[in-house]
């Protein structure tokens, strides 16, 4: 119902479909309390609000120029959501539709955050390396190496996720979709182990609010839903009709 609603915008509220409206999302994310949905298609994050049956679209924040890559909405903050885009993080309070913090760096377009909201953890380059900037909502950072579970740098880092028992990484080692578990309670981040989930290098990862499932997307054109913790595979779903898989949410 809320696909239907959303597709007919803005036909039902009675404006001509433009060119801005027609463009693909580039990314969204439902906030904590399932109040309101943030997508993007270039440099604007809308943010739609949900009554009972009805969706209207309730503010737009102008990121600039650039072009976003990933909107994340704060775990327990329901009004705090982050976007990412090449050369910016930034933090916003959607009430004030104002910037509370931007950091100027070489982005992946990869970001997530920590399970309490203390942290926004970014995928950046440095010197050709790639590393996690952790932000913390005091205004802090901290920088770390990240490290494959092995030496070999195949491995190409797509995504990442942030649970309060271990850091994940996702992508490709020699085409095949792999997911890396690394130790959160570790400073460094030291990788403890590394699976094969996809035939296809993964570009998309989430896990549920309430920590019981996540989900992973592949260039297989499979998204599948695992139940957590022992990764088993609960339901495959096959979005090969889909032209461009860019992202999904819980």
């Amino acid at each position: 119902m809320f696909y239907q609603q959303f597709k007919e915008y803005p036909k039902n509220s009675q404006r001509e479909k433009t060119q801005q409206e027609r463009k693909t999302i580039k990314s969204m994310d439902w906030n904590c309390n399932g109040s309101y949905l943030a997508t993007s298609s270039d440099s604007t994050i809308k943010i739609w609000s949900f009554d009972g049956n009805n969706i209207k679209r309730s503010t737009d924040l102008k990121q600039g120029s650039e072009q976003l890559e990933k909107l994340l909405f704060h775990p327990t903050q329901p009004d705090i959501i982050a976007s990412i885009t090449k050369e910016y993080v930034k933090i916003w309070d959607i009430r004030t539709k104002q910037s509370v913090r931007q950091e100027k760096k070489e982005q992946m377009g990869i970001a997530c955050w920590s399970p309490n909201g203390n942290e926004l953890a970014v995928g950046t380059k440095q010197n050709k390396e790639t590393q996690i900037m952790f932000l913390d909502m005091q205004g802090g950072e901290r920088q770390i190496m990240y490290q494959p579970k092995d030496k070999d740098k195949n491995f190409e880092l797509k995504n990442i996720m942030y649970d309060k028992d271990v850091f994940v990484a996702v992508g490709q080692q020699n085409g095949v979709g792999m997911i890396q578990f690394m130790d959160v309670n570790n400073p460094q981040l030291p990788p403890l182990h590394q699976m094969e989930a996809h035939r296809a290098g993964i570009t998309q990862c989430k896990f549920s609010k309430d920590g019981q499932h996540m989900y992973t997307g592949a260039q297989d054109s499979l998204i599948i839903l695992w139940q957590l913790p022992d990764f088993v595979v609960c339901r495959i779903i096959d979005d090969s009709g889909i032209r461009d898989q860019v992202d999904v949410c819980f």
